[in-house]
């Protein structure tokens, strides 16, 4: 198991930051999601090796964090990451609803983000390819045949730990959104989908802006 190290206080780190992104404001920037598929870790893990000074990052104005390439390569250099940089994220799309994937899949298509997208139509064979892909994103039905949404979030803890979850379904109960976010969900939307601010999310996500989507923002999400 690796062992890592922070390098600085959290005072100084945030001024090493800084000073790093200022002399070299045309290097290209990662997000977390970025780096972590460039690594093979979660997301949940880049962030936290940001906050405690083990990958120097830094936070844009709204909050959101960020990493210099260099600074990434530096990092998977020293601890022995053999980073994947060409391949596209892999998101698994979940539901038992044919029609519901197929538009889905169309629209994320459209928003020309750079995705690699599967397909699962319940959760055992979700399960299989999470296990065999690792996907980084899991866009995933509550009401699936054979096991539910929210058992299939416990056997992803236990089978990726790279995998983020948002929820979509049709249940959209204050209790079920509770506990899937006690499971670990980045995102609850509810269908019908607000399919504009879900591509909206997952761009942010990726850091890439969506193509053909208005900035129109719907209130079926939490």
């Amino acid at each position: 198991m690796r062992k890592l190290k922070s390098r600085t206080n959290k005072k100084s780190r945030l001024k090493i930051t800084v000073k790093n992104f200022s002399e070299r404001n045309n290097e290209s920037t990662l997000t977390s999601f970025e780096a972590a598929d460039r690594l093979g870790v979660s997301f949940t893990a880049v962030n936290y090796w940001i906050d405690r000074g083990i990958i120097r990052g830094f936070k844009t104005p709204g909050g959101h964090r960020r990493i210099l390439s260099s600074e990434l390569d530096e990092f998977a250099e020293r601890y022995g990451f053999k980073q994947n940089k060409n391949k596209k994220t892999k998101i698994l799309i979940v539901d038992d609803d044919s029609a519901f994937r197929r538009a889905l899949i169309r629209r994320l298509k459209a928003a020309k983000l750079e995705l690699s997208i599967l397909e699962a139509t319940d959760g055992f064979e979700a399960g299989s390819i999470i296990t065999e892909q690792k996907p980084s994103l899991i866009l995933l039905d509550l009401e699936l045949p054979g096991i539910d949404g929210f058992e299939v979030m416990k056997r992803i803890r236990k089978i990726s730990n790279k995998s983020e979850v948002i929820v979509i379904s049709g249940y959209t109960e204050k209790s079920n959104k509770t506990l899937a976010k006690k499971l670990g969900a980045l995102s609850f939307f509810g269908k019908p989908l607000n399919t504009e601010l879900l591509i909206s999310t997952i761009s942010k996500c990726l850091n890439t802006p969506p193509q053909g989507i208005s900035r129109r923002r719907g209130k079926n999400h939490e």
